[in-house]
């Protein structure tokens, strides 16, 4: 551990209260404070080749996102709202787990399941005051989402077309390759952010 890890730690122990191991606001505002210094200052291994990595990470992020445009176009059904959709069809009930399926805060999920609520497409079964508990899909849900995946479906397929089956097959193995090797640098990257402020 680096002396400026040592310090933050030091620094933390002593606001906290004896008698709590809670994180106060302070010390989270304190802990992401100091992941962006570290980031900031760790060495940068090779520029050209992050760089590039990055561009090409951004062209398929901007792919992706002119499909999901081309969905919304067909059936005024955003992205996330597709995303939120398809978890409740999978009976992800409760907006915090529904967020957790989707990569959202349960704050946001909720305003989407709203949204979907107001267009007809789930109905909310059960509330606590203003909180949501239990969220279902309704029938026109069902119909928009199957109109979604198969406007995605349609959408892709007509991509595919344009490739030879050889090249259709490299660019999966491809895919999933990326997909592992991603996974994996993700995870150890977390792991070693982890034990950085231990």
């Amino acid at each position: 551990m680096n002396s400026l890890n040592s310090e933050h730690t030091l620094g933390t122990q002593q606001t906290l209260p004896a008698s709590t191991t809670e994180i106060s606001v302070r010390d989270a505002q304190s802990l992401i404070a100091q992941a962006r210094m570290e980031m900031a200052t760790a060495p940068i291994n090779d520029t050209e080749k992050t760089a590039h990595f990055i561009k090409r990470i951004n062209q398929m992020h901007a792919m992706a996102e002119g499909l999901a445009r081309g969905i919304e176009q067909f059936t005024y059904l955003k992205s996330v709202e597709h995303q939120v959709l398809r978890a409740v069809q999978k009976e992800v009930s409760h907006p915090r787990h529904i967020g957790r399926r989707v990569g959202m805060d349960t704050e946001a999920t909720s305003i989407i399941v709203e949204k979907l609520e107001s267009k007809g497409y789930v109905h909310v079964a059960e509330r606590i005051g203003q909180r949501i508990i239990d969220v279902v899909i309704t029938d026109a849900g069902t119909a928009a989402l199957a109109q979604a995946e198969a406007v995605q479906f349609r959408s892709v397929d007509a991509l595919l077309q344009q490739a030879s089956d050889q090249d259709v097959q490299r660019l999966m193995e491809l895919l999933d390759e990326s997909s592992q090797l991603v996974t994996r640098l993700a995870l150890s990257l977390a792991s070693g952010t982890t034990h950085a402020f231990d």
